[in-house]
């Protein structure tokens, strides 16, 4: 975690800490006010279809209770992410969440922060949580031209998909790509030392490769003036990963990464078209850093859950 990002968490934490004193009924008075689409847009509706993919009521699992906020069971950040909504609705509201990686379809409707890509069924209805990880956007003040002519990546190769990368690419001439754990791990022979995001934004390409679920650097990645390399995704988040188009917002790679040299040159050579999808890259993150929208969907969201699983009629 870099500095940035630690400044980051500090702040999430002390911002919720304050919050903590204020009292629920204070929340529950604008809820009203949070159902209201902050402007006749469009693409607000299309999101909130995106997240949640049906409208026809369905059964709870039995043991599904209301959410009570407990630090002390971990993920307090996804916590806190659905606290901070949840507390503006009526007491007593039973909700189902799966914290975490999540990669499968539940059996009866839950917010999950990440679901299969295409989704095969509406019970896993897409929630902005942990976000103070994976939607921490950059600005980038470097041009694409003067950047260096490589591919970079830095992260953990304990997926079976990174390892093979970078058995393939570790010692490529045109890659800067490495495993880097704070601690050793000596079954990995492919390491290189810490780059920070900053240092990343040095080069032209940035390689976003799934790991248990999702890229998480695949949001910076796409607000900064690099070019995005990365296979078709199998997982979305609320950034809707699943709606991304190869070649319209990244540089699309094959399932086996076979075909990156050929990628790296194409992209190389043809700098006009690279930035052509590096505009539209920044115009998809742009949706997701306007607060009154984000807030607006994270409620919606919340209260069509509460309309289809049958717990009352929320606008």
């Amino acid at each position: 975690m870099n500095s940035h990002q630690k400044l980051a968490r500090c702040s999430y934490y002390l911002q919720h800490a304050g919050k903590a004193c204020i009292p629920r009924r204070v929340y529950g008075a604008s809820l009203q006010a949070m159902l209201t689409p902050p402007e006749p847009l469009p693409f607000l509706q299309e999101r909130l279809n995106y997240y949640v993919k049906t409208s026809e009521t369905s059964f709870l699992h039995p043991e599904t209770t209301p959410f009570t906020l407990n630090l002390g069971r971990g993920r307090s950040t996804y916590q806190l992410d659905l606290w901070e909504v949840y507390r503006r609705f009526p007491p007593g509201l039973k909700v189902a969440c799966v914290f975490g990686d999540n990669i499968r379809e539940p059996d009866t409707p839950a917010l999950v922060k990440s679901r299969p890509v295409p989704t095969n069924s509406s019970n896993a209805i897409l929630f902005r949580l942990n976000h103070i990880r994976h939607f921490s956007f950059i600005n980038d003040p470097l041009p694409y031209t003067a950047k260096r002519n490589q591919l970079v990546w830095r992260g953990n190769a304990f997926q079976p998909q990174r390892r093979a990368f970078l058995e393939r690419y570790f010692d490529h001439p045109l890659c800067n790509v490495g495993h880097y754990h704070k601690k050793p791990q000596p079954e990995i022979p492919w390491t290189r030392g810490p780059l920070s995001i900053r240092e990343q934004l040095k080069y032209k390409f940035i390689l976003a490769i799934e790991g248990n679920d999702v890229a998480t650097n695949l949001k910076w990645t796409m607000a900064s003036n690099s070019l995005c390399f990365m296979a078709r995704p199998k997982y979305e988040t609320w950034f809707m990963e699943g709606a991304l188009q190869p070649g319209v917002h990244y540089a699309q790679l094959a399932e086996d990464y076979s075909d990156l040299e050929e990628k790296l040159d194409h992209y190389l050579s043809h700098p006009g078209e690279a930035e052509t999808i590096i505009r539209a890259a920044n115009a998809w993150t742009r949706q997701f850093r306007t607060s009154a929208h984000e807030q607006y969907l994270t409620h919606a969201v919340l209260a069509a859950y509460f309309n289809l699983t049958g717990q009352g009629t929320f606008p």
